[in-house]
């Protein structure tokens, strides 16, 4: 199944770049801080930085999110959900929130819940390929083979290159007994999936 931290790590970069054109320039140089000291590993100073976003602006949605994100990645999961909801009050259409909510409720094997958020951030955002995907997901957990193809399909439409989603697709199509299909998406993982740190 998915990992969390890689898209943890992908949607708080997203985040970024959808909200530089709305905030102050000193909002977007601490937000891009804080970022790169995520993704060295440093979250406790991304932590700090983005509290600091809010202390000066407590109605900014993306560092609520951002937090969010730097607490999911601490394994802080009631935090980090804290933060999205927090998020939605300011706006609750905000479809990356709504889909780190749906995964916080996919970890924690809440379905029903997963599913309506990530019905709800591909609601407000039609193109939101990682929404897709984890939907596709929760179907493939439930054994909605269909659903789950249907749903993994766009996912892959969208972002061709996400190895993980062609490997649960690959899955999807190996239950239904559609060797082809599966072997297709399969391979394309292989071909997508980054190495491991081990090398292996």
């Amino acid at each position: 199944m998915l990992k969390f931290a890689p898209f943890a790590l992908i949607s708080i970069a997203a985040f970024l770049y959808m909200a530089s054109p709305v905030f102050a320039e000193d909002a977007n140089a601490l937000m891009r801080k804080a970022i790169k000291l995520s993704m060295q590993g440093n979250n406790d100073e991304a932590l700090k930085i983005f509290k600091e976003v809010i202390e000066k602006n407590p109605k900014n949605t993306f560092a609520h999110n951002n937090l969010g994100q730097i607490y999911a990645l601490m394994g802080e999961w009631d935090k980090a959900l804290a933060s999205y909801k927090t998020a939605l009050e300011i706006n609750p259409n905000f479809a990356m929130t709504l889909n780190n909510i749906g995964q916080i409720y996919k970890r924690r094997n809440e379905l029903d819940l997963a599913e309506t958020s990530f019905k709800k951030a591909i609601q407000n955002f039609k193109n939101f390929g990682l929404a897709y995907g984890n939907l596709g997901e929760v179907y493939l957990i439930q054994k909605k083979y269909d659903d789950a193809i249907s749903n993994l399909g766009k996912a892959v439409e969208i972002i061709p290159a996400n190895a993980m989603f062609h490997h649960l697709i690959s899955q999807a199509y190996q239950a239904k007994n559609m060797t082809e299909k599966a072997d297709k998406h399969l391979a394309l993982y292989k071909k997508f999936k980054l190495p491991s740190p081990t090398g292996k």
